[in-house]
């Protein structure tokens, strides 16, 4: 549409829209809203992400409260101090779970209940924990290594490919 010059105040309806649009008279307004829409999504973002890290802290402590003085992360040693777990070694243990009584009892069952790994059913503490950090399904997970090893698989392989959370760092000796 081409505009035609014309006196002034004689414009059409049209013309006068068409001219705002051209001039940017409206086109501020809508970056406002273009804005303030952003605004009110990355709130929203940063909201979401707040409210999931509260609940991931509360299910880890959860996790830890569940594990700490009740199972022992040596099963040949003192149980009252075997049961006193190491920190880091709680906290790498419940990390990002969602069910809190998971990765406890999927420790508990590995080092207790006669989860062969290929050589022997009796575990060192470091791969039972490399096993079943962040599982939110103990018999699962258990259930995964088993057939791993069922299959042939060597231990260290099963671990990694029945694991709920890929190798994040070091567990604490």
């Amino acid at each position: 549409m081409r505009l035609t010059k014309r006196r002034p105040g004689i414009h059409s309806t049209c013309e006068t829209i068409v001219y705002n649009l051209v001039s940017g008279a409206d086109m501020n307004s809508l970056r406002m809203k273009s804005r303030t829409k952003i605004a009110a999504g990355l709130m929203l973002i940063i909201a979401a992400s707040f409210s999931q890290s509260v609940l991931a802290g509360k299910l880890e402590e959860k996790c830890k409260s569940h594990i700490q003085g009740k199972i022992a992360w040596d099963t040949a040693s003192n149980y009252d101090s075997a049961s006193k777990w190491d920190e880091k070694n709680l906290s790498y243990l419940c990390k990002d779970t969602i069910n809190p009584k998971a990765p406890g009892e999927c420790f508990h069952g590995v080092m207790t209940g006669h989860v062969n790994h290929g050589e022997s059913d009796k575990w060192e503490y470091q791969n039972a924990i490399e096993l079943c950090k962040g599982t939110s399904n103990a018999d699962e997970t258990i259930n995964c290594f088993k057939g791993k090893i069922a299959e042939k698989v060597d231990w260290e392989t099963a671990i990694k490919q029945c694991q709920a959370k890929p190798n994040l760092e070091n567990v604490a000796k």
